[in-house]
């Protein structure tokens, strides 16, 4: 009997660490928000110099932004810069050519979301590579044209190792990323008390045992 409510805690507290496992993405910030715990890291305010300056990567707060092929820069658009589909109010990580982004933090992470400058040309992605090999992919065209500017938020049982942002054309019309947040999810309450449920039920095995 013993080894049966030791078998029922371990699995009770087993699942409460793998229910809802995976990738969700959110378009919505406030749906977004709710779910993690996050902080703003990068706006690309302070990465100077701007303009016609040309960075071949960036690492700034963490973060390090990488181009890949057929992309071979990295350029930060200001305000003033007028090739994107809606304006842009403040500066936005982008590139002279076709807009292939690698984003990595320095540690892994559970939550990760940035607003997108789209041009809604098709395939447009985004790819989330995990902890352990693992990936899932956005697929862009869900978003629609319009005069505000998009949001995706990531959020993921495993550890996010990186972020790929591919776009079309943009070499033509410009995409870009901005408002970079990272930070963790926060666990649900009925994740929490199965959790709790499950180490009480282990302490009260081994009380018993250590009282047998």
């Amino acid at each position: 009997m013993k080894f049966i409510q030791f078998n029922v805690f371990l699995t009770l507290l087993i699942f409460s660490f793998n229910v809802k496992a995976g990738v969700v993405f959110y378009t919505d910030f406030s749906e977004f928000d709710a779910a993690t715990s996050t902080t703003l890291v990068e706006d690309f305010e302070s990465i100077t110099p701007v303009g016609s300056n040309i960075f071949g990567s960036i690492t700034s707060n963490g973060i390090t932004y990488d181009p890949v092929s057929p992309t071979n820069n990295l350029h930060i658009a200001t305000s003033s810069y007028t090739n994107f589909t809606k304006p842009v109010t403040s500066n936005v990580l982008t590139a002279s050519g076709p807009e292939n982004f690698l984003i990595t933090p320095d540690t892994p992470i559970t939550a990760f979301g940035f607003d997108l400058y789209l041009n809604y040309v098709i395939p447009q992605t985004v790819t989330v590579n995990l902890l352990g090999g693992g990936s899932d992919i956005f697929d862009l065209s869900f978003f629609s044209a319009s005069s505000s500017v998009d949001f995706l938020g990531i959020s993921s049982t495993d550890a996010i190792t990186s972020v790929f942002f591919s776009s079309t054309f943009g070499e033509v019309i410009n995409t870009g990323i901005d408002n970079i947040r990272t930070g963790a999810v926060i666990p649900e309450p009925s994740i929490l008390a199965l959790m709790g449920f499950g180490l009480a039920g282990l302490g009260f095995a081994r009380r018993r045992k250590l009282q047998a």
